[in-house]
């Protein structure tokens, strides 16, 4: 409640208003990317304590673990709790500023944030000093309320013009807990700021958004524009004279930045960062080289990634269990499990050192070292992959007879072997797999259980699932959103929708908010259902509830539940507000329309389709990529509907890309629909005087498909093979 009321003082629209009208910091190319401006993400944390979504600030704190709601969760030892204090409206401004200043010192931070609201009110602030450390001591807490009290602090400052009351290291620790509460946008804002009023962060502050940033595919960019941009401010800096040192990037900014580069993919530019890395004397440490095996694995560099060890040794850093786990891990992405085999038989084998010392430098890194659980389980997750259950099992025998304690299977390692055997359809192999992890007491956790429904409700065997569920509310393991899902999915492949319904509303009442799965998947039972009037209430909750992202997939089901029932009409209604709303169609949604056109009579708009379908295609922004279901259903139109020249182009755009077309089909759909077309004895004038144009269009049709033409005689003709 405290959270929630924290954030009540300014809404989201607000802080976008307030945004827009100031230019936030000209300087910087990265603030292209939010035309927004300035704080425009206070609201994140306003949403997100509204929503009671803990994940996204709460993920990597002390707290990410507890049960209890954002506004209890303990991240501080400081316990929170809401001071009242009284407004005294007579009170001088001055008493107000210097009861605040006694109030900050005596720590008293929200009885000092009440002090601030009245002197806010009246339009007042206080000095620099009081207003910085305010602002530090609601960043330093933690607390979700405390630092959206921290943000609304800022926003009104920047709405009043007086950013300057805040001093550096209040705007860096607020950028800092910003950062690690998980809005790393929020905080790449306030870095920003920062650079506009000339202060230069620390190395550990802007690392910290840079290394968050990071994390997210989504953000990679940012991180990688948000390095460069720190790089050449503290450059221009320095040959201004302008002291920076506390600004330089340390390895670990390089490693943050290396980190976003092997989420990418960007091997090139990750070999950027490695020569800049030296060019500033820095040496790279271990995370440094693991995060290079991870680069390298997703760029397929092999031999790179094999050389790796020798290079660490070469530059004294001793590879660690993170090393060869990390190895272990791109061996097994890149489907390479022979040289995965081969590394953990040579941590396996101490004999392999050697007397001279070109044999110890190529091995010595190896023997100090032990393979662990986590080396174990990484290949057996390559097993399973490759459909290899027996290797599987085999794996985790050995893990059971190792004597190393640190080799024992734990509930990954049993859950990696439950998973082989549901792939593989062998239920009664994982049940078995499933006992022998009890009799080891290794707790079972949702993963391995909602790996048991998968398999059971993919078997159609919903009284085995159901008996999953109860063994898991006697175990205490709480149901999440994952197993409702597959559930609820089960329970429509076998027909039941009743009993999908009750598992949804279930979900509901359990507290547990629906996925976007949760909401296409019962939209598509109504929509197999004859129900297209459930769909489209499925589909307005989804599109209502402000934790969802009503994307193309949730729009193709409620467009495919139209043309399924002869609602064309309203499928072309829907397929317009599709676009009002900015969401763009796939190839499945055009796809779908196609059919339902077709279906209705209303060929005119399979053309507008194709004309689309083409712009799409040579869109440089926003390309589609036609499939062989599409185009298929494009030239079954066209044909049935006699359109031959846009049959034509659209064989030529099949074959473009590679898609073979059923000429055998389409063979037989011409003779069928049109043997004696303007051939025929008893066709009328009118038929006999179509255009040129027209009959040039049959003709081509009529050799593409290998029949005779007025192109070859009927003599030469022979069927193609």
């Amino acid at each position: 409640m405290e959270a929630a009321m924290a954030c009540n003082f300014i809404s989201p629209l607000e802080v976008e208003s307030l945004a827009a009208k100031s230019s936030f910091c000209s300087r910087s190319p990265i603030l292209t990317r939010f035309p927004a401006g300035a704080i425009s993400n206070v609201g994140y944390l306003d949403s997100t304590i509204r929503k009671g979504d803990r994940d996204s600030h709460l993920r990597n704190s002390s707290a990410s673990r507890s049960r209890l709601p954002p506004s209890s969760a303990k991240v501080s030892k400081e316990k929170y709790v809401a001071p009242k204090h009284t407004e005294r409206t007579g009170d001088d401004d001055a008493n107000l500023i210097e009861e605040m200043r006694d109030l900050l010192k005596q720590r008293r931070t929200d009885e000092a944030w009440q002090v601030m609201q009245l002197l806010s009110r009246s339009g007042k602030f206080p000095d620099r000093q009081c207003t910085s450390r305010l602002v530090a001591q609601l960043s330093h807490r933690g607390v979700p309320s405390c630092l959206a009290r921290a943000q609304q602090v800022l926003t009104n400052l920047r709405k009043n013009n007086q950013v300057d009351l805040l001093d550096s290291d209040s705007l860096g620790l607020l950028a800092l807990a910003s950062a690690r509460s998980g809005a790393a946008r929020y905080a790449l804002n306030v870095l920003n700021l920062m650079f506009e009023m000339d202060i230069y962060p620390s190395v550990k502050v802007w690392s910290a958004v840079v290394s968050r940033l990071g994390r997210h595919v989504d953000d990679c960019l940012l991180a990688l524009e948000l390095f460069d941009e720190v790089c050449r401010l503290i450059e221009e800096a320095e040959s201004q004279g302008i002291d920076v040192r506390s600004a330089r990037p340390d390895t670990g900014a390089f490693n943050a930045a290396l980190n976003a580069c092997a989420t990418l993919g960007f091997a090139a530019k990750g070999e950027d960062l490695m020569n800049s890395m030296r060019r500033c004397g820095l040496q790279p440490d271990s995370i440094t080289f693991n995060t290079l095996i991870k680069l390298y694995a997703k760029c397929d560099q092999r031999k790179l990634l094999k050389s790796l060890p020798d290079e660490m040794v070469e530059n004294k850093v001793m590879p660690d269990e993170s090393t060869v786990n990390s190895l272990i891990a791109g061996y097994v992405g890149l489907g390479d499990l022979r040289e995965a085999e081969a590394l953990l038989r040579r941590l396996q084998d101490k004999s392999e050192q050697g007397n001279d010392s070109k044999t110890k430098s190529k091995s010595w890194w190896g023997a100090h070292l032990r393979p662990d659980v986590r080396t174990y389980t990484t290949l057996m997750k390559g097993y399973v992959q490759k459909g290899r259950r027996s290797d599987a099992m085999r794996t985790l025998l050995a893990m059971q007879m190792d004597k190393d304690p640190r080799s024992s299977p734990n509930e990954v390692s049993y859950t990696t072997a439950i998973s082989s055997c549901v792939r593989l359809g062998l239920m009664d192999e994982a049940t078995v797999v499933l006992q022998e992890m009890l009799k080891h007491n290794i707790p079972v956790n949702v993963i391995t259980y909602n790996i048991l429904l998968k398999g059971y409700c993919s078997a159609r065997k919903l009284q085995k699932a159901h008996s999953v569920v109860k063994d898991m509310e006697e175990a205490g393991v709480a149901l999440d959103v994952v197993s409702y899902n597959t559930l609820i999915n089960g329970c429509i492949e076998t027909g039941d929708n009743a009993a999908a319904l009750d598992y949804f509303k279930k979900m509901r009442e359990t507290g547990i908010s629906p996925s976007a799965v949760s909401y296409t998947t019962l939209m598509k039972a109504f929509g197999r259902n004859g129900q297209p009037k459930q769909v489209h209430l499925v589909f307005e909750e989804m599109r209502n509830d402000p934790r969802m992202k009503t994307d193309a997939v949730a729009w193709n089901v409620l467009l495919d539940s139209y043309c399924r029932n002869g609602r064309v009409a309203d499928a072309k209604r829907m397929f317009l507000q599709m676009k009002e709303d900015r969401v763009l169609p796939t190839a499945f949604t055009y796809a779908t329309l196609v059919k339902g056109y077709a279906l209705g009579g209303m060929l005119g708009e399979v053309l507008v389709l194709w004309k689309e379908i083409k712009e799409r295609t040579d869109d440089e922004v926003n390309p589609l990529q036609p499939d062989e279901v599409l185009l298929n259903c494009l030239v079954d139109t066209c044909v049935r509907a006699g359109y031959f020249q846009k049959a034509l182009e659209v064989v030529a755009c099949m074959e473009e890309k590679g898609i073979p077309a059923n000429k055998t089909k389409y063979k037989r759909i011409f003779i069928e629909l049109y043997s004696n077309l303007y051939t025929g004895k008893h066709a009328s004038q009118r038929r006999r005087d179509r255009s040129e144009e027209k009959r040039d269009a049959v003709e081509a049709f009529k050799f593409w498909l290998g029949l005779p033409n007025k192109y070859y005689s009927a003599d030469d003709w022979k069927p193609s093979p």
